[in-house]
């Protein structure tokens, strides 16, 4: 399920790895399901950042602070 927490620009899609077999596996079957990008996906480590529980796309997430107060 990690794999699919890629993070994705108009120009590149970057996908985690992990440092396993299965890192080429889903590279394969990503390129095949996302063609538009063929050429330009990149993986990364992100055996660190999974054990947050997420990975690029959740991390990366913008959090508007403008909308939140703080209760006293």
């Amino acid at each position: 399920w990690a794999y699919i927490n890629w993070l994705q620009t108009d120009k590149v899609l970057i996908l985690p790895s992990f440092g396993i077999p299965e890192d080429e596996l889903a590279f394969q079957q990503i390129e095949r399901w996302m063609p538009e990008y063929r050429g330009r996906i990149e993986m990364a480590d992100a055996t660190d950042l999974i054990q947050g529980g997420g990975c690029f796309n959740c991390a990366t997430w913008t959090i508007d602070d403008t909308k939140t107060q703080l209760i006293p």
